[in-house]
Formats: C-alpha cells, sequence, structure tokens
C-alpha cells in the first residue's frame, strides 16, 4: 500500500521497476496528484492505476462552496505537470480508475493530462457518488464530461466511461 501525503516529492528519487497496478488512496490537493504524477513517472511498468479519492465532501453544495474558497496555491497549474509530460508518453498505462469522483478542477486537469500523455491508454473508468443528484450537480458533472471529451488524446483506442457508484453503508 502507498499513501500519498501532502508532501513535496520532487526529491525523491524512487524506482518502482516492477509495478504494473496500483491502488491510491487520496485527496485531489495540488500536492497529492503532484505526488500521483510522480510515483507514475517513477514507475515505468504501470498498466493499471486505480485512484480512490478520500475528499472530505458531503454533498455537491460543499464541493461547489469549496472550491470557490480554495486559494490558487491549491490548485494544480499545468505549469505543475509540464516536467512530467514527458516522462508519462513512455509508460504503458492501459487502465486508469477513479473512484469517488467529485468533478473539482483538479480531478478535470490530472485526467486531462493523463488522456494527454498516457499512449497506451485503453480505459479510463469514472465512477461518482450517487448523492443528492441536484439540477447544479447535474450539470456540472455533464459539463465536466464534456470538457474532458475534448481533451486531446495520446491514445487513439481509449474509451471513457463514467458510471454512478451507490453510497455504502
Amino acid at each position: 500500500m502507498v499513501e500519498i501525503f501532502e508532501s513535496p516529492v520532487e526529491d525523491l528519487h524512487v524506482q518502482f521497476s516492477n509495478l504494473k497496478y496500483v491502488k491510491l488512496q487520496t485527496c485531489v490537493t495540488r500536492e497529492c496528484v503532484l505526488a500521483i504524477i510522480h510515483l507514475l513517472n517513477a514507475s515505468p511498468q504501470i498498466e493499471i492505476v486505480s485512484l480512490q479519492n478520500i475528499e472530505n465532501v458531503t454533498s455537491w453544495e460543499q464541493l461547489h462552496e469549496d472550491e470557490r474558497m480554495r486559494t490558487s496555491a491549491n490548485m494544480v497549474e499545468w505549469s505543475d505537470l509540464a516536467l512530467s509530460n514527458q516522462c508519462m508518453i513512455h509508460h504503458r498505462l492501459k487502465v486508469l480508475e477513479i473512484h469517488s469522483f467529485i468533478g473539482c478542477l483538479n480531478e478535470l486537469k490530472l485526467l486531462q493530462m493523463m488522456l494527454k500523455n498516457a499512449a497506451a491508454l485503453e480505459e479510463m473508468l469514472i465512477w461518482t457518488m450517487k448523492d443528492e443528484m441536484t439540477s447544479g450537480r447535474k450539470e456540472h458533472l455533464i459539463n465536466f464530461k464534456k470538457m474532458l471529451l475534448k481533451t486531446p488524446r495520446a491514445s487513439s483506442n481509449v474509451a471513457i466511461s463514467f458510471f454512478i457508484e451507490s453510497l455504502k453503508a
């Protein structure tokens, strides 16, 4: 099990040469997204990545308010991702799963970066929580999906699927 903490990982020089599958429980802060990218860059044989979002968001309204309150220091910027792009092209990543997807900007940027750089990607599977599906939440998810589908892709064979998962008791 790998835990991703909110701390800088740029100086970490670890190579996971034989890692083919990884399941991560993480949130989607800037530091966690950069740590995920660093882990992928250090894993040249990775084929399957499963992300479980553990962001403590209990409702669509809370997410919407949280995103407005976040400072730019907490948001992933494209300049943050620029250095990782060259390494990502060589990965053998075939499947990317994201569970408990909430639809925040950092998730969008991470998924767009994966689409643009993972040349072997075949499937992107996204599960969102079945919470109070208000009209605002539905509209947000539809817009998110549209932005993601417009993203240029390194793999011409990637299929993007969205699912709704029930809340677990």
